[in-house]
């Protein structure tokens, strides 16, 4: 009996290890958004995003885009045009003015300097930032009005490596990429959308707007829906969704200021295989089976 108790403990110990050391959170390729400072919601918002023409942080709670929070105010020298919600829930802004990388500071409802952003080809500003959770990518455009830069972005010291010119779009204004790896832009010249290939920054028109877009725009696609939600600017603000197929896009909300930096929440992915409930499962069933037949031997010994 003291040997039965024995490989008992020793085979709780073994799983009770690798229960212990087999993470259950999403896959590896896919890093997670831990909610973490990312708010004091016990449900987070929809979206977040700057207010450009209150010079706000705002959040925004369902796809409806009314009854929008203003989370802390900004100074007004700063030009917040592009932003999203990067690695482990952090969102990061890129200041037009300046070139400089800031990060959000949820717990204290402010913005934290990061660093400079170098490497921007000369000639060009800043105008958009996107995330890739698959790959871990924050992609980062560039435009003069006449030619268009694709990059990504260290989020620790803002140096951008280039990927490539942006074809058939001299002014990309913003960037959205969805799960799969699709990435697009607004062309702000031609009122073009178009999408980029993320390996090479080559540009190909997919259609028409049908919109006259002026000054600032922001686009994120909601990864729990596929849906690309666009921060159009004009005469005045509207919210859009656009369809990725054609151009075109329907109002959501006619009435929105001049927006930068519009990152939809998209909720965790369950874990690919719930490796630690599987170990649990083979430590009972191992253990159960050891207990009967130890006791099946001790009965037919007596």
């Amino acid at each position: 009996m003291k040997k039965t108790i024995a490989v008992l403990a020793l085979t709780l110990v073994v799983f009770g290890q690798a229960f212990a050391q087999v993470s259950t959170d999403r896959a590896p390729d896919s890093p997670p958004v831990v909610q973490g400072e990312v708010s004091a919601f016990d449900d987070p918002p929809f979206a977040y995003g700057f207010n450009l023409q209150s010079y706000s942080f705002q959040a925004i709670p369902d796809n409806t885009f009314s009854g929008v929070n203003n989370l802390f105010s900004y100074s007004n020298s700063l030009g917040l045009f592009a932003g999203d919600m990067g690695p482990d829930g952090r969102y990061f802004a890129a200041d037009y003015n300046s070139a400089s990388l800031y990060e959000v500071d949820f717990s204290g409802n402010t913005l934290v300097y990061v660093a400079p952003i170098t490497g921007i080809t000369p000639g060009e500003t800043i105008t958009g930032m996107t995330y890739h959770r698959p790959s871990g990518t924050m992609y980062f455009s560039t435009t003069s009005i006449s030619a268009s830069t694709l990059y990504s972005i260290n989020l620790e010291t803002g140096v951008l490596s280039p990927i490539g010119q942006i074809t058939n779009c001299p002014a990309a204004i913003d960037l959205a990429i969805n799960e799969a790896g699709r990435l697009f832009t607004v062309d702000i010249l031609n009122d073009n959308f178009v999408e980029i290939n993320p390996a090479t920054g080559a540009g190909t028109i997919v259609g028409p707007l049908g919109f006259g877009a002026n000054f600032a725009q922001s686009m994120d696609f909601d990864d729990n829906t596929g849906e690309l939600y666009w921060a159009a600017y004009g005469a005045a603000g509207q919210i859009r969704i656009i369809d990725t197929s054609t151009g075109g896009s329907v109002v959501v909300a006619a009435s929105w200021p001049e927006y930068g930096g519009l990152s939809i929440y998209s909720d965790p992915e369950p874990p690919a295989v719930p490796i630690g409930y599987l170990a649990i499962l083979v430590f009972v069933l191992l253990t159960g089976g050891f207990v009967w037949w130890r006791f099946r031997r001790l009965g037919a010994r007596a």
